[in-house]
């Protein structure tokens, strides 16, 4: 089963579209509404959409400042735009912009229906939301491991691969189980096990390898982590 967004401040079009699409013909289980585009990426983060529909003059964000953001933080989502304009340079933006297809208005009801089925059809097999989910957080995990040694916080991870972070913090608690966080904190901890292990570095050396300055929290994480102080710890594998 798949969702859907429709985007359009005006609330008669957003009705309509609802009403008249046929839905269960298209295996659309979901539907959902936003005014402008600010409104439709807050719900975006919170429900993922398979597909968008949005007017192009929208105030606020408009159709194609709304597909760029999606295409760029959500890569998975379908757009499609409904739209007066009928000009080359607009066709030029919306591929840019990754827009899936985009209808001329007056829309009717089954030329946004054959336009919806064209997308899901090219869902079919490949599951790309779960696809793209899945390379997120790996990426993310393989970001941790190479940065471990520094002060990494979710922000950079998210700017790294260019998605939205409060997206990818409930994708990563969604997926794994944990939060980025919390596997920040198990991959530099695990380091230390290992350098305390192999090395005869101070302990606050180690601390300072994995990214941890302050010398007495490390030895609280690490204690909290392992039930071991860093010495114990040390001792325990001489």
């Amino acid at each position: 089963m798949y969702s859907v967004l429709i985007v359009d401040d005006n609330p008669m079009i957003r009705d309509g579209i609802r009403q008249h699409v046929d839905w269960d013909g298209l295996a659309v289980s979901k539907i959902s509404e936003a005014q402008d585009g600010i409104a439709a990426l807050e719900l975006i983060g919170e429900g993922f959409p398979d597909i968008i529909i949005t007017d192009i003059k929208m105030p606020g964000m408009d159709g194609l400042a709304l597909s760029g953001r999606v295409h760029e933080q959500f890569p998975h989502i379908k757009t499609v735009i409904l739209t007066g304009y009928a000009d080359f340079s607009f066709a030029q933006k919306a591929i840019q912009y990754g827009v899936f297809d985009f209808i001329l208005k007056p829309t009717k009801p089954k030329e946004i229906f054959d336009c919806l089925q064209k997308a899901i059809k090219s869902f079919e097999g490949k599951t790309p939301a779960k696809k793209v989910d899945n390379r997120l957080i790996e990426s993310a995990i393989a970001y941790i491991n190479a940065h471990y040694s520094e002060n990494i916080r979710l922000v950079q991870i998210s700017e790294e691969l260019h998605v939205n972070g409060s997206y990818l913090s409930r994708l990563f608690k969604k997926v794994t189980g944990e939060t980025i966080t919390e596997v920040i904190t198990k991959v530099k901890l695990e380091k230390a096990q290992e350098l305390l292990t192999t090395t005869d570095m101070r302990f606050y050396e180690v601390a300072h390898t994995v990214g941890i300055e302050d010398g007495a929290y490390f030895s609280l994480l690490f204690k909290k982590y392992t039930g071991l102080t860093p010495r114990e710890y040390k001792q325990s594998k001489s």
